[in-house]
């Protein structure tokens, strides 16, 4: 996490030293959403969606900035992953009484390079970097399978709406 912090700092602090003329934004909001183990899991029927039993959640919070259209956003998020597990009891060589219904738990703190159009009111976006992710605990038959902490990587889209000067926006990603 001090890593993590200090890597933030630096690239903070290169992105905004010397910005001159261009123009610096700074923002700051909450995040949260749904998280699928899989795209596959997310099934669209004649207007209605229905989510596999893996669907989970996270919320946390973030800070961004940059320099005209590039810049560098930070963040801390609570996920709950959902039963990722969930059915392995099923499997022929597995007890029965094997218990595999927890939810897979963990903190992220994603650090992404985002790059924008600069338009005012619509604003697409892509983003990509590492994400540390430290687990919160696992039940006790599965301690030694998981890590208590990995780093992985991350890609996406989003599109930002908001009115100028309002200083609120809306930013659905994927």
């Amino acid at each position: 996490v001090i890593m993590a912090s200090a890597i933030v700092f630096a690239l903070v602090a290169a992105m905004t030293w010397g910005a001159g003329n261009a123009h610096a934004w700074i923002g700051f909001g909450a995040t949260g959403g749904l998280n699928f183990a899989s795209l596959d899991d997310i099934e669209v029927k004649d207007s209605e969606s229905t989510y596999d039993s893996r669907t989970g959640y996270h919320f946390g919070g973030y800070m961004e900035t940059g320099i005209g259209p590039l810049g560098l956003r930070g963040g801390l998020l609570y996920v709950n992953a959902g039963p990722l597990f969930n059915g392995l009891s099923e499997i022929e060589g597995v007890p029965a009484d094997f218990e595999d219904d927890f939810d897979v738990k963990f903190f992220a703190i994603p650090i992404d390079v985002v790059y924008r159009m600069v338009t005012p009111v619509v604003t697409p976006y892509i983003v990509a970097g590492p994400e540390f992710r430290f687990t919160t605990g696992a039940p006790d038959q599965f301690k030694d399978n998981f890590q208590s902490s990995i780093v992985m990587g991350s890609v996406g889209v989003g599109v930002k709406f908001g009115a100028p000067g309002a200083g609120i926006s809306l930013s659905p990603e994927l």
